[in-house]
């Protein structure tokens, strides 16, 4: 099955995508995208995929997500990979034994950057603070107000 055949558009408009990246947000092309604001991803990861090319390791997220460019393009899909240190943020919640799951959502820009071979790079902005998500903090915010000191 050719990578053409693995996505599809939906009537809406969103295309069902085998994994969102930044290649998806960039419409197949990450070099000639314009510097600047790429888009948002914004999903609920549950697990990490882990493993390795002639490029190095890599870390998929598994979960559900959705992606949109800056020209309107909706993607949807199970697996998403985020630029860092958005992907090894939720990454690194899920390694928890005690987090399940993980609600984040993303800005990202392409900043040209010529001390890197390629010339760009990725940042992302978290819209949603991935914080949020911690069990501890998740734990104080829910308790009352502390007393105020006593003079």
């Amino acid at each position: 099955m050719s990578k053409k055949a693995e996505t599809k558009t939906t009537a809406t408009g969103t295309t069902m995508s085998r994994k969102i990246t930044m290649k998806e947000l960039c419409c197949g092309d990450v070099k000639a995208a314009k510097a600047g604001y790429i888009g948002r991803v914004t999903g609920i990861a549950n697990d990490i995929v882990i493993g390795e090319t002639q490029y190095g390791p890599w870390t998929k997220l598994k979960g559900q997500f959705i992606g949109q460019n800056a020209e309107g393009q909706k993607f949807v899909s199970g697996f998403c990979i985020l630029p860092e240190p958005g992907n090894g943020l939720v990454a690194g919640q899920l390694m928890s034994d005690e987090i399940t799951e993980v609600k984040f959502s993303f800005d990202i820009y392409k900043v040209l950057d010529e001390s890197i071979a390629v010339g760009y790079q990725f940042k992302t902005d978290a819209v949603l603070d991935v914080a949020q998500n911690d069990m501890l903090e998740n734990l104080v915010a829910s308790l009352p107000a502390l007393p105020a000191p006593e003079k």
